[in-house]
Formats: C-alpha cells, structure tokens, sequence
C-alpha cells in the first residue's frame, strides 16, 4: 500500500493531492495510510509530497528559464509565494537564491575544467 501511496503521489504532484484523496484512491482510511506511510518511510505522506514538489522545483529552476509562477503552476503550488514559502521550508533557501547559487557553483566548475574537456561536459 506504501508503494501505491508513492506512486500515486509521484504521478500526481503537480495536481491539488490531501491525505483523503490517496487514501481514497487506495481505499483505505486516512489513519491508517499514514501509520503505514510514517513506519515505512519515516515521514507523512504530505511531507514527502511537499518534497517531491520541492526537488522538482529544483529540477525546473536549474533546467528552464519558467518564471516562479509557472514553476508553481506545474509543481502543484497555486502561486509562486506558496512555492517560494515551501521551498524555502525543505531547501533552506528561497528559490531565487537556489538558482543563483548553484549557477554560480555550476560557473566556478567550469573554470576549474580544461577547456579539451568543457566541450566535451555535456
């Protein structure tokens, strides 16, 4: 039942998700998905949703030029400060600082790189 909660929400993230719709979706009771969620997992079945709304925010940030907005749209979020909220929660930055900070880790690599093997990176 585990497994199905996971799929379930990693197939639906970027859709409006509550506890009593997985468990509706399972047919079980909502008490009883999250004790065998937690004792499996060890963490909520909305915890674990806010994160895997959290890493693909990452994910769009770093690959698309989306606008928060847009990035909050896809991941499930109805704004771009209720992303901006949560992300920060399970990231420890605010997403404009993630960006900025890994673009910048990402540029310092590259200058650490031989130019043979820059072209060759990707």
């Amino acid at each position: 039942m585990v497994a199905q909660a996971v799929t379930y929400i990693r197939e639906h993230f970027s859709r409006p998700i509550t506890l009593e719709s997985i468990a509706e979706d399972l047919e079980c009771s909502t008490g009883h998905l999250s004790r065998l969620f937690k004792s499996k997992m060890h963490t909520s079945p909305i915890h674990y949703l806010v994160q895997i709304r959290a890493n693909r925010a990452a994910e769009l940030l770093m690959q698309t030029d989306a606008t928060l907005q847009e990035i909050a749209e896809r991941v499930g979020y109805p704004d771009a400060h209720s992303l901006s909220r949560s992300f920060k929660k399970y990231k420890g930055l605010s997403p404009i600082r993630f960006k900025k900070e890994r673009q910048q880790h990402i540029q310092g690599q590259d200058q650490d790189m031989p130019q043979t093997k820059l072209k060759y990176a990707l």
